[in-house]
């Protein structure tokens, strides 16, 4: 009841510099470090996408700069990935080093996107790590001559040939597993419907 004006100015002030004092404290730092850390957590994320390996930079890239269409079919893919493999050895074999580049670009995004291309195209499970494995050897070799041909190198096909032919055959004998499980389907429906007209 007997507080002065002096004293009350006096508390207002006091209260003022706190929240004064509180709000420099409490947001400066607070709001500098997120704009630190999300320019860290950035780089180290964008670091490791490219220390993960070609599978992440060539896929979407390749597809993007030069938009070749992946199939979503298996079959398909391997077809294309076979094709495009007789061309670059062909081109590098005659010394048209130049020529080998288009079938590279064709077929990197495919072999980059083979995984979910073979589970959606009905690929049992325990064949994925087979074409995994595959895929990831045989894009190895290509980038090794993808990389020599940029650097304007003679590219070493003879070293790479043997890795690539293991890895298509492989790559093929699982297309051909489920050429024969889709095959197997009709003749099995076709017996039935015969075995029904019987009379």
């Amino acid at each position: 009841m007997r507080t002065s004006p002096k004293s009350l100015v006096g508390r207002s002030a006091a209260a003022a510099i706190a929240l004064a004092l509180t709000a420099a404290l409490g947001c400066g730092p607070a709001t500098e470090a997120p704009a630190g850390d999300h320019k860290s957590d950035h780089e180290h994320g964008h670091n490791h996408d490219h220390a993960d390996g070609p599978d992440h930079d060539h896929g979407a890239e390749e597809a993007a700069a030069h938009d070749h269409a992946v199939p979503t079919d298996y079959r398909q893919a391997i077809a294309q990935i076979v094709a495009g493999s007789e061309r670059i050895a062909k081109a590098i074999k005659v010394g048209d080093f130049e020529a080998a580049h288009e079938p590279l670009d064709e077929i990197d995004p495919i072999i980059g996107q083979l995984m979910p291309i073979a589970k959606q195209s009905g690929v049992p499970r325990k064949e994925w790590e087979t074409v995994n494995i595959a895929r990831r050897e045989l894009r190895a070799e290509f980038d090794k001559l993808h990389a020599s041909i940029d650097a304007g190198e003679r590219p070493d096909y003879a070293a790479a040939q043997n890795t690539i032919e293991d890895c298509l055959e492989r790559l093929q004998t699982v297309a051909a597993q489920l050429n024969a499980k889709e095959s197997s389907r009709p003749a099995t429906a076709d017996t039935s419907k015969s075995k029904e007209a019987k009379p």
